[in-house]
């Protein structure tokens, strides 16, 4: 790995907001709403975060219907930094609880978007 990729890796993740979404991330795919739900974060952070989290090379972004969806971009797991801060890094047990609640309310099919 580049010495410039690391840099862009740990800026990207250098913001607890950025830090939590890209944590839930790697547990599964959201959308926008999905993410607000879980991790109690506006909408507005989110937008900003997964901008950044994007431009860093650490997510991808799918449309499914009405949805945008995020998740992991392919590869990234092999990255060496990646997989090392995925053996290392815990979700806070608050955001695994909103995550649960997400999935089991349903959000994405009750969002307005």
């Amino acid at each position: 790995m580049k010495v410039e990729e690391a840099v862009d890796i740990m800026a990207a993740l250098a913001n607890p907001a950025r830090l939590r979404i890209f944590a839930i991330l790697i547990q599964r795919e959201l959308c926008v709403c999905e993410i607000e739900k879980a991790l109690g974060i506006e909408q507005s952070r989110i937008s900003h975060a997964l901008r950044t989290l994007k431009q860093a090379g650490l997510i991808g972004c799918r449309t499914d219907g009405k949805w945008k969806i995020y998740s992991l971009k392919k590869g990234i797991s092999g990255n060496a930094l990646i997989k090392g801060l995925g053996r290392e890094l815990s979700v806070p047990k608050k955001d695994i609880k909103g995550l649960k609640c997400c999935i089991e309310e349903g959000v994405r099919k009750s969002c307005r978007k």
